[in-house]
């Protein structure tokens, strides 16, 4: 259970499904996105994008994290 934890409350693990509910997103009408936002005519795909995005912008302040310690680590080691 410690391991299923760990692999879902990993940054990666957010990043990844930010990006592939982005990428369907946009796979599913990326030619008629301009007119849909146009003429307000929200489909599922829409609010998977909506979802896509905010998640991905959720993981970003993690990573920022995660690599400023990285950027520390290898400062105080060479």
């Amino acid at each position: 259970m410690r391991i299923i934890r760990s692999i879902l409350d990993h940054p990666l693990t957010d990043l990844f499904v930010s990006v592939v509910l982005i990428v369907t997103a946009l796979s599913e009408d990326w030619h008629t996105l301009y007119t849909d936002l146009v003429h307000f005519d929200a489909g599922v795909h829409h609010g998977v994008l909506v979802l896509g995005v905010v998640s991905l912008l959720k993981t970003i302040p993690d990573l920022l994290d995660a690599a400023e310690r990285i950027y520390k680590v290898r400062e105080r080691a060479g």
